[in-house]
């Protein structure tokens, strides 16, 4: 019988998106695995620097990261949850598996394309050198 995270891969691959609930703190301030979810759909074409997609971690677990850069030449990318400071560097392209399209938070829906969201990638894009400050300060 196959595993929850190949099933989840499987549909993905055949053009479904999928409802998926994050766990642990990876991607907190932007998901807390309590309140919100997140709608992966297919990955069509490399992801971008900024995208959130679905990938299998080192250790086999399914785990949603925004991307930092992609190297086509490579076919690798490095990876970064908003809620870390050390990105996964080089996770092969044939790893990432779709793209997150919608985003559920504390029950109200929105699609990545929304004005106050693309503000916010673009800001905890920038800030990246400043947030393990950040992070402590929104942990008070």
């Amino acid at each position: 019988m196959k595993d929850d995270a190949s099933i989840t891969v499987a549909l993905i691959a055949e053009g479904h998106a999928v409802r998926l609930t994050p766990q642990g703190v990876s991607m907190r301030p932007l998901l807390d695995g309590k309140t919100d979810s997140v709608v992966v759909g297919p990955l069509q074409g490399d992801p971008k620097p900024g995208d959130l997609v679905l990938f299998r971690e080192a250790g086999g677990l399914l785990a949603v990261h925004r991307v930092l850069c992609v190297r086509g030449e490579s076919g690798a990318c490095d990876l970064l949850g908003d809620g870390n400071i050390t990105p996964e560097r080089d996770v092969p392209l044939r790893n990432v598996f779709g793209r997150v399209e919608r985003i559920c938070r504390r029950g109200r829906e929105f699609s990545v394309r929304h004005p106050f969201y693309r503000i916010y990638v673009l800001i905890w894009m920038h800030t990246r050198r400043y947030r393990k400050k950040l992070l402590r300060l929104l942990a008070k």
